[in-house]
């Protein structure tokens, strides 16, 4: 374990890794720009580089208070459009996308989007989230969970020669 940024990192691995890849983090980022070549800096030519951030084009988009898509946490949101347009700035072609498929856990999340957009906050919305929560009707979700997208988009690109 080294305590160093990418930044630092890449000054004294100038060109010296396969991959490079960071899960979870570029949407917290203050400087995306100097990390993106930083990670380019540390790859070799035609080295793969590998991010994953939450899908702002999945359910996550219509969350209503979701404080931890909201600065201080995430300082950026990413989804296929703002990937794709990175290789336009960067020496790096984009190889593709990969997306989670939802996960059982983000079912309550849904659920209770649901509610709030279609009923409300009101009395009768927390009254009816209860009952979701006691009944774990939440699982409802299930039924559409093909036709909603998962939390994360997984981008791969490769750096340029």
């Amino acid at each position: 374990i080294r305590v160093e940024s990418v930044k630092e990192h890449a000054k004294k691995e100038q060109n010296g890794y396969d991959m490079v890849c960071s899960f979870q983090v570029m949407e917290s980022v203050e400087d995306v720009k100097g990390s993106i070549e930083a990670s380019l800096d540390a790859l070799k030519p035609g080295g793969d580089l590998i991010f994953s951030v939450p899908n702002n084009e999945s359910f996550i988009k219509d969350c209503t208070g979701s404080v931890l898509n909201l600065p201080p946490h995430h300082k950026s949101l990413w989804d296929e459009s703002s990937l794709a347009s990175l290789q336009n700035f960067f020496p790096m072609d984009l190889v593709g996308f990969q997306k989670e498929p939802l996960q059982t856990y983000h079912y309550p999340v849904i659920a209770n989007n649901w509610i709030d957009k279609t009923i409300g906050t009101n009395l009768l919305g927390k009254a009816i989230k209860r009952l979701s929560k006691w009944t774990r009707a939440y699982n409802l979700v299930a039924f559409w969970k093909d036709s909603i997208e998962g939390h994360s988009i997984i981008a791969h690109y490769t750096k340029k020669a």
